[in-house]
C-alpha cells in the first residue's frame, strides 16, 4: 500500500513539474519589430523603388547618379541598434532589382558617414542623390492588450535642386494579448 501511494505521489509531483515548466518555457509575446518585419519591409520598398519614376528617369539620363544613404532615424518607442538601422537601408541599396538597374544605368551607389551633412556630401563625394529612412511607432495599450503600429518612411532626395525624388513608406502593426514583454 505504501508503493501505492508513493507511486501516485511521484505521478502527482511529475505532473506538476511538467505543467510549471511548461508554463515557464513558454515563449514570450512581444509587440517590437522583428527581423522578418524589416525584412518584409525592404522588399516592399526595394520593388516600389524599382518601379519609381525616379528609376524610369534615370534610365534615360545621361549624366551619372551616385546615390548616397544614411542609416535610418528611428524615432519610434523600440531601441535598435545600429547594425539594424543600417539594415532598413541596405537591404534597399543591395536589393536584386536595384542591382540589376545600377548595372544597367549609370547608377553609383555611396556609403555616408555617420554625421555627414547632405550639403558636406554633395561637396566632398559629388553624391547627386541622397536616401533617409525613418521609423515611427505608435503603441496603444489595453488591460492586458498592446499594438504597436510601424510606420517606415523612405525618401530620396536630389542634393542639386532639394527636391525629393521618390517616397513611399510601409505599415506593419504587431499586437500581443496577455502578458507581453518588451
Amino acid at each position: 500500500m505504501s508503493t501505492t501511494i508513493v507511486r501516485k505521489s511521484i505521478f502527482h509531483f511529475g505532473v506538476l513539474l511538467f505543467c510549471f515548466l511548461s508554463s515557464c518555457s513558454s515563449v514570450p509575446r512581444t509587440t517590437r519589430m522583428q527581423v522578418a518585419d524589416m525584412l518584409e519591409t525592404t522588399d516592399v520598398m526595394s520593388n516600389s523603388l524599382k518601379t519609381s519614376l525616379f528609376f524610369a528617369e534615370c534610365q534615360t539620363s545621361e549624366e551619372p547618379i551616385r546615390l548616397s544613404y544614411q542609416k535610418a532615424e528611428n524615432l519610434s518607442s523600440d531601441m535598435f541598434r545600429p547594425s539594424e538601422q543600417w539594415i532598413f537601408v541596405e537591404r534597399v541599396i543591395d536589393s536584386v532589382p536595384l542591382q540589376e538597374l545600377k548595372n544597367s544605368y549609370n547608377i553609383t551607389t555611396v556609403r555616408a558617414a555617420d554625421k555627414m551633412k547632405a550639403s558636406e556630401m554633395h561637396a566632398e563625394r559629388n553624391v547627386t542623390h541622397l536616401m533617409t529612412a525613418k521609423v515611427t511607432s505608435i503603441t496603444r495599450d489595453a488591460y492586458k492588450d498592446r499594438t504597436d503600429a510601424y510606420k517606415c518612411q523612405y525618401e530620396i532626395m536630389n542634393l542639386q535642386t532639394g527636391e525629393t525624388v521618390w517616397s513611399d513608406s510601409y505599415e506593419i502593426k504587431r499586437m500581443a494579448s496577455g502578458l507581453s514583454w518588451d
